[in-house]
């Protein structure tokens, strides 16, 4: 396939190449057994480094295929059906610090109604990076609706950028929707 009908595909299609979709795959894997490692009693800390680094490789390798890739992967985000699938999408994409990126992923998170995808996308936003969307999360909980300000306590409060003591957090641990009431409960105690 030449590089124009290559640019021509859409974004939902098949991704631009094998290497990102491979790269992907890896991230997902070793995002699972991340997972799992940390809720077995025989992994040690010197075992989820290795977990790290080997997906700060695959990382690197999406981030640097460029925007064509960014594009894919919003596109995937959107489809995701596993918390894994779309922690995995979720970290790529705050770690590539393009703005799209994050903008995409914050109107994701906005939007998520199905527990996979809001699972995955709040462990995206306790793994990735947040200067990107700090100054949006910070909005979130002041003035957000209950789910954005929960997503954004919870994943401030990993990320040590949360005051224990705000006022909108004690009316979210309060609210009628149990997924707002969970992470205004995991935030105030990552606060603690």
């Amino acid at each position: 396939m030449t590089a124009a009908a290559s640019s021509s595909q859409p974004a939902d299609s098949a991704p631009l190449d094998p290497i990102a979709a491979t790269a992907l795959e890896e991230v997902q894997f070793l995002g699972r057994q991340h997972r799992d490692a940390l809720r077995s009693p025989d992994f040690t800390k010197p075992d989820l480094a290795r977990f790290d680094e080997r997906m700060a490789a695959y990382i690197d390798v999406l981030v640097v295929r460029g925007s064509p890739v960014i594009e894919w992967l919003l596109t995937k985000l959107h489809t995701a059906e596993t918390a894994a699938d779309a922690c995995g999408i979720g970290v790529v994409l705050l770690e590539s610090r393009d703005p799209r990126a994050a903008d995409g992923l914050l109107a994701t998170v906005a939007a998520a109604e199905q527990e996979p995808l809001v699972h995955g996308l709040q462990a995206a936003l306790r793994r990735g990076p947040l200067e990107r969307v700090l100054p949006r999360l910070r909005e979130w909980l002041a003035s957000g609706t209950p789910r954005e300000a929960a997503s954004a306590a919870e994943a401030l409060a990993f990320h040590r950028q949360l005051d224990k003591n705000s006022p909108r957090l004690a009316q979210l641990m309060d609210d009628v929707d149990p997924i707002v009431r969970r992470a205004a409960w995991r935030a105030a105690a990552l606060a603690g």
